[in-house]
């Protein structure tokens, strides 16, 4: 069974638990948004890291780790909206 993202086999915890997190940061922002502290959901896409490599044989258009981190710290210092889940070229991303 493909799960998407290229999750594997019986691996639905992982989409399920990314999910979880998801809507737990959504729900954090918007108790937290009177106080006017902005809560960022990044997802930086396929990062390589070991636990991608054992999930997906193919890795193309993976990114090292300190790409990844270089392009969360770029949209930290930008954001100017709360509880939305953006890529690292600032779009809107998917679960």
């Amino acid at each position: 069974m493909n799960w998407g993202d290229g999750i594997q086999g019986d691996t639905m915890y992982y989409p399920i638990s990314k999910a979880a997190v998801n809507m737990g940061m959504t729900i954090f922002a918007a108790q937290v948004a009177e106080e006017d502290i902005r809560v960022g959901l990044l997802a930086p896409g396929g990062v390589l890291t070991d636990m991608l490599r054992q999930s997906r044989p193919d890795t193309t258009g993976a990114i090292p780790p300190e790409e990844a981190v270089r392009g969360m710290i770029t949209l930290i210092d930008t954001l100017d909206a709360s509880a939305r889940l953006i890529d690292l070229d600032g779009n809107a991303a998917g679960c």
